[in-house]
C-alpha cells in the first residue's frame, strides 16, 4: 500500500468515525473547552498507530478502542495536574497602589539590592509574618531569623545613607 493509499484509507476511516469520536471526547472529556484538544490527541494517536491496524475488527471499532484508550490516558494524566488558580486582581492592584508610594518605592529599590535570601527574609518580615512563621518557611531557627533580619535592617539603613549622599 502506498503512502497516498494509506492516507486515503485513514481519512475515510476518520470521516466514518468522526461523529462517535467527537461524542466520546465531549462526554468523557469532562470539560467542554477541552473537546477540540482531546479530539486532536485522539486523531494523532489514531494516525500514529494506524500501521498497527490488522483488520481484525472494522476500522471504526478499532478507532473507538484507540479513542477510549487515549481519552482514558489523558483523563488520568489530567487528574494529577495542578489546576490554574485565578489571581485576585483587586489584591494585586492594592499591592501595586501601595508600591507606588515614593517611600515604599525607595524601600523596594533598596531591597532589590539585597541578596536573594535577604530579600526573602525581609519580604516575609514586611508581610507581618511572625518569627516562628519566618523560621519555619526558611528553615532557620527563630533566633537566626531574628538576627538576620536585624542585620538586614542595618544593611538597608546603610544603603539608604549611601543613596542620600549620592
Amino acid at each position: 500500500m502506498t503512502d497516498e493509499e494509506r492516507q486515503a484509507t485513514f481519512l475515510a476511516m476518520l470521516q466514518q468515525s468522526e461523529s462517535i469520536l467527537l461524542t466520546l471526547c465531549f462526554h468523557l472529556g469532562r470539560r467542554r473547552e477541552n473537546v477540540n484538544d482531546l479530539y486532536q490527541d485522539v486523531v494523532c494517536d489514531l494516525w500514529e498507530h494506524w500501521h498497527t491496524f490488522r483488520g481484525q475488527s472494522s476500522p471504526r471499532t478499532w478507532a473507538i478502542r484507540v479513542a477510549l484508550n487515549t481519552i482514558g490516558q489523558k483523563m488520568r494524566w489530567e487528574r494529577h495536574q495542578v489546576r490554574v488558580v485565578q489571581l485576585d486582581q483587586q489584591k494585586l492592584e492594592k499591592i501595586a497602589e501601595a508600591s507606588a508610594d515614593p517611600e515604599i518605592e525607595t524601600l523596594y529599590r533598596l531591597i532589590d539590592r539585597l541578596g536573594n535570601t535577604e530579600r526573602q527574609l525581609l519580604l516575609l518580615y514586611l508581610d507581618d509574618l511572625s518569627m516562628a512563621e519566618i523560621a519555619y518557611a526558611t528553615g532557620l531557627s527563630e533566633n537566626a531569623a531574628k538576627q538576620k533580619i536585624y542585620r538586614i535592617k542595618n544593611k538597608l539603613k546603610k544603603l539608604k545613607e549611601e543613596d542620600d549622599y549620592e
